[in-house]
């Protein structure tokens, strides 16, 4: 059963101001930085421009367009608060070569935290639950999870030509 049309709450141009900022924030906390904390916004869809930008500045190199999507990111996300108000703590001319050098346990936390503010929760679990909605992107992650860890019969690489040689020694009996 839908709702009706007086159930239903439906935006209107008076409503905007009564909004205020709806970006999502959370404080991480960076040891490696003394214990301080730095605000993480979620991206605006120019932000998420600017940061695929330098992410693409890599070419066909992965490795480093993702090391620049995550720099970028920072660059863009970390606020010195969580009002309106914030400013971001960092200049891309200034920072950007400092944290290029950054250790991966201080720039995946907040790389992660904007992911997860701009995909929620919810989302997050749809995107999980439509990759693994056919079979064969299940049954290939999962044959490739048991190839790695050696649990695949169905793998050349894990079966021994022949069967494994009886034991030396008989095996103890239940009472011993």
């Amino acid at each position: 059963m839908g709702q009706t049309e007086t159930e239903r709450k439906v935006i209107c141009a008076e409503d905007i101001p009564l909004l205020g900022h709806t970006v999502r924030k959370r404080w991480v906390r960076v040891p490696e930085w003394g214990g301080r904390e730095v605000c993480m916004w979620g991206t605006t869809l120019g932000e998420r421009v600017r940061i695929e930008a330098d992410a693409a500045m890599a070419g066909d190199d992965a490795n480093t367009a993702a090391l620049r999507r995550q720099v970028a990111t920072v660059l863009e996300c970390a606020r010195d608060g969580d009002q309106p108000e914030a400013k971001r703590v960092f200049c891309r001319e200034q920072h950007w070569g400092w944290l290029q050098q950054q250790p991966s346990s201080v720039l995946d936390p907040l790389y992660l935290a904007v992911a997860d503010l701009d995909l929620g929760s919810e989302s997050a679990a749809q995107a999980v639950v439509s990759f693994f909605a056919t079979d064969d992107n299940l049954r290939l992650c999962l044959t490739r999870i048991a190839s790695a860890s050696g649990a695949c019969t169905d793998c050349p690489a894990n079966c021994p030509s022949k069967s494994p040689p009886p034991p030396s020694t008989p095996p103890c009996s239940p009472t011993q």
